[in-house]
């Protein structure tokens, strides 16, 4: 019986990940501060080549969405996630998923950049929490794909 309920909360952990990642997307379009802030742990660090390079820690994730919002300032621009593979190890996790933002602007819509992310988690309670987020841009110089295993 143990090792079904080991499996069961494998699935769980596996959902509140996929979650994660939706409530960040959301949050990003909707430059919602305080629901960013609670996507990450209180020292977490979000790097992205786009929006200003990295940002750590609470000041640093307020900073991001200031940013954000400041460079999507006249247009709507959807984060979309997919191909999302985690690896768990614990009360860690390593998760990387392709990301693809879109631009709607007078009428029209593009594809405004595609990349992916690779990300470190932590689990908080019941919740798991980005501690580490990097965004990689396709197309742009970047360091080579890590690889996903979690240590």
């Amino acid at each position: 019986m143990e090792s079904k309920t080991v499996q069961l909360s494998e699935i769980e952990d596996r959902f509140k990940i996929h979650d994660l990642f939706a409530r960040y997307m959301r949050t990003i379009d909707n430059y919602d501060e305080a629901e960013l802030l609670a996507c990450f742990t209180e020292d977490g660090v979000l790097e992205t080549p786009v929006l200003g390079g990295t940002f750590r820690g609470r000041d640093g994730q307020r900073q991001f969405v200031r940013n954000a919002r400041k460079a999507g300032e006249g247009m709507q621009m959807p984060h979309l996630f997919t191909n999302l593979e985690v690896e768990l190890n614990g009360e860690r996790a390593r998760a990387r998923a392709y990301l693809v933002v879109t631009s709607a602007q007078d009428g029209k819509t593009s594809i405004f950049h595609a990349g992916h992310y690779d990300c470190r988690l932590k689990k908080v309670g019941d919740h798991w929490l980005f501690e580490y987020r990097e965004v990689f841009i396709d197309g742009r110089p970047q360091r080579a794909l890590p690889s996903i295993s979690v240590t």
